[in-house]
């Protein structure tokens, strides 16, 4: 897995993902865990599927219901981080604005200066 940022790096909503992602990953089967290919979810599917047939249905269903709770959690965060990132892309288009406003400005005050 890939450097992560320090946690002071992160938004909260990434602080939760992250948190939220590794609470999902302990709920794979350990013969799963930290293997090569962890992340390819057709890979992963298939694992988990092999995984959960060889457990007694009362086990199966309590771990699906494990899953299927992990994957709304995850799906409500990713929603909350996308809207996070649009926040964060008009703040930048405001201040991209208000930057080429403060340079228009600063070149007709500086023309006007010289004559």
């Amino acid at each position: 897995m890939p450097d992560s940022p320090s946690s002071s790096e992160l938004l909260p909503a990434e602080r939760r993902f992250e948190r939220r992602l590794e609470e999902a990953r302990e709920c794979l089967p350990q013969e799963v865990r930290g293997q090569e290919g962890e992340d390819d979810p057709q890979r992963l599917s298939e694992q988990l599927a092999q995984q959960l047939a060889t457990l007694p249905p009362e086990q199966r269903r309590a771990v699906r219901h494990r899953i299927a709770v992990a994957v709304n959690d995850l799906e409500g965060l990713i929603s909350e981080l996308e809207q996070d990132l649009a926040g964060l892309a008009d703040d930048l288009r405001a201040l991209n604005r208000h930057g080429s406003a403060a340079q228009a400005y600063a070149k007709v005050g500086g023309h006007d200066r010289s004559s």
